[in-house]
């Protein structure tokens, strides 16, 4: 049985601080599909300064976002991904989110997939 993986080998510093919140928030609320936190509140839970602007929480976000969860399956030859994020929502007071529900036990690893791709290609 394969297990559900994360690549986070191009986030930077503080988008990957606000995928690890994120999916630490929806790990800790599993009966939640949807999760909103005052985005101050989420700010503190990700170790963010309350110095970042509301626009390079968006780019970072932005960034976040691009984060897919795989389940990669040597055996049967496919690779089969999904973005980590659901929808988003962030005003100046809040941030809602939904994470993808293979995400929340996902592993992560900072292999970029286009390494692990080339490595699929080239077993078989």
């Amino acid at each position: 049985m394969n297990d559900y993986e994360i690549d986070i080998s191009e986030l930077g510093p503080v988008p990957l601080a606000v995928l690890r919140a994120a999916l630490a928030h929806a790990q800790q609320n599993p009966e939640k599909h949807s999760h909103v936190l005052p985005l101050k509140d989420f700010y503190k839970l990700a170790g963010l300064s309350t110095d970042v602007s509301l626009a390079s929480f968006l780019a970072a976000l932005g960034q976040a976002r691009k984060a897919s969860v795989c389940l990669p399956d040597d055996e049967a030859q496919t690779w089969i991904s999904d973005y980590v994020f659901g929808r988003t929502a962030v005003t100046p007071a809040r941030f809602e989110f939904v994470i993808n529900a293979n995400a929340r036990d996902a592993v992560i690893f900072p292999i970029p997939l286009s390494v692990i791709r080339a490595g699929i290609a080239n077993d078989h």
